[in-house]
Parts: structure tokens; sequence; C-alpha cells
């Protein structure tokens, strides 16, 4: 089976940061009556784009590999750092920017011996 351990805590904190935006809309219920709404969200800072499925998955429909766009024009792309064979494949992602690796993204040994053993 399967095991997605997907990207590190120091990737993750990188993707998590959101920006408060103001959405407004309309509501239209069944019977025609409709209103207006404002309300405050937070969405991703990042526009994340699909860029191909993780080769070699048993279902390949389930985990991606993703394109991380910033608005400061940086961009991240996520690579299979590693697959370890523990009760199946283990997945660990990490990150390049500008096809280089960004170090802080990679799963370190110890981090990778504890998920899998």
């Amino acid at each position: 089976m399967d095991q997605y351990y997907g990207l590190n805590a120091w990737a993750r904190d990188l993707l998590s940061n959101t920006v408060e935006v103001e959405e407004k809309g309309e509501r239209i219920y069944p019977d025609n009556r409709s209103e207006y709404f404002s309300r405050m969200i937070f969405l991703p800072v990042q526009r994340t784009t699909i860029i191909a499925a993780l080769d070699g998955s048993t279902d390949p429909s389930t985990y991606f590999l993703h394109r991380h766009e910033f608005p400061d024009d940086v961009v991240y792309e996520e690579y299979v750092q590693a697959v370890y064979l523990y009760s199946g494949p283990c997945y660990f992602i990490a990150l390049k920017k500008d096809g280089e690796v960004v170090n802080e993204s990679l799963w370190q040994k110890d981090e990778v011996k504890s998920a899998t053993f």
C-alpha cells in the first residue's frame, strides 16, 4: 500500500501562508429571492497547480506533484526526493526553486527513519 508522507514541516509551513481577502457575491434562493454578501476569508498566498501524477503510485489519480507560484514570481516545484519500501512504497516530497533543490525542504535521514520504522 502506498504511503504518502509529502512535504517536510518547513515546506508545509512555507506553503501555509495565507492572505486575508474580501469575498463579495450574491446568493440566489430557490424562491428567486436574492441577497448580496461580503465576508473576509483567508486564501493561500501562492497559486498551486498540478504538474504530474506521482510516478509509481498504485493509484496515480490520488497523489500529484504541484507547482506553487508566489506573487513575487518565485516558483517552487515538487519532486520525489525519495521512495522507501516499508509495507509498500513511502513517498517523500521536496521542493525545487529555479530547478535547484531547496535544502530546507529536504527530509533528513532521522525524519525518514522515524516515519518509516
